[in-house]
């Protein structure tokens, strides 16, 4: 065993003991247990003989980003580059019984080119006008989607919308909105600076739109499963991640219909791997063949060292 008789009458366990396993209490030589070499030989019969791999949780589902890359480059750029950012949207979650509807915002028209979300710089936000507002680099960042702003117009300059002069909402009525800011992408909790420069201002909430959308409950449920560490972290959930009333959203407008499939906390939000192309995340046991998932198969593993059945 890994602890004495002594530890043992101590209510110590092997976990908290520093030593390696071994059975003199006295040289404490280290020793692998019988066990784990009959595991690790296990598992080397299961490769080399294809055998089952029926343990596996269907829970988590699978997304993927591809921000950064070029579509020439890589294929998930290619089908990521199909819905964003050129087709997002913005707009406000709303709860409506069991069930996540989005209405979308405002929408500025330029050049016949309706947007309702824009960009601005994080330089550009003022210290006093948003003294609660934390800067990518702080050692305390965390991400927000509840301060409220104005702004005096939108520009595009090298083909990005930028929200100018965003400052207090009482300054400019006219331009109303919600400041959103997400993940700062650094990659360790070092000293290494955020490559991100730009926060996003989410237009006001349209009064009167023309349609109101409602998000699809597999695709919650996707969300939901698929939750990062860091979104489930204040301010968001820990079960429902952005999943709040009144909180900006980011979408995909459907071409027809008023359901949302694809949403997130950026304009550069995850969107599930969907190799058949019905939108339902792919999970990992879905690519196992069917013939590695039958339990009633004794396979070359469960007759070399034996098995327990399921049932009784």
């Amino acid at each position: 065993a890994g602890i004495t008789p002594q530890e043992f009458r101590l209510a110590k366990e092997s976990k908290d003991n520093p030593d390696f396993y071994y059975t003199d209490p006295i040289t404490k030589k280290p020793i692998i247990s019988g066990s784990s070499l009959r595991g690790m030989l296990r598992t080397l019969v299961e490769i080399i003989s294809f055998s089952k791999i029926s343990l596996v949780s269907d829970y988590q589902r699978l997304f993927f980003r591809a921000v950064a890359t070029l579509p020439n480059d890589d294929s998930l750029a290619q089908a990521y580059q199909e819905y964003i950012p050129s087709k997002v949207k913005a707009g406000y979650l709303k709860r409506d019984g069991n069930n996540w509807t989005i209405h979308p915002a405002k929408e500025i028209e330029d050049n016949g080119t309706l947007i309702s979300f824009a960009w601005v710089k994080e330089e550009q936000l003022s210290s006093a006008d948003f003294p609660e507002l934390k800067r990518f680099n702080d050692a305390d960042y965390i991400p927000r989607g509840d301060i409220s702003v104005s702004f005096q117009k939108i520009t595009k300059p090298k083909g990005k919308y930028i929200a100018q002069d965003v400052t207090l909402p009482e300054t400019y009525r006219q331009y109303q909105g919600t400041l959103v800011t997400s993940g700062n992408m650094k990659e360790t909790s070092d000293d290494s600076e955020s490559i991100r420069k730009y926060h996003c201002v989410v237009f006001a909430v349209n009064p009167n739109p023309q349609q109101v959308y409602t998000i699809d409950a597999n695709a919650i449920d996707n969300y939901k499963n698929a939750l990062t560490d860091f979104q489930k972290e204040f301010p968001f959930d820990e079960k429902l991640g952005l999943l709040r009333e009144d909180y900006p959203v980011f979408y995909c407008q459907p071409e027809k219909g008023n359901i949302v499939i694809l949403f997130g906390h950026s304009p550069y939000f995850r969107i599930p791997y969907s190799p058949n192309g019905d939108g339902r995340a792919a999970k990992t046991v879905d690519f196992i063949p069917d013939n590695l998932r039958d339990d009633s198969i004794i396979d070359m593993a469960d007759a070399i060292f034996g098995f327990v059945r399921k049932e009784k």
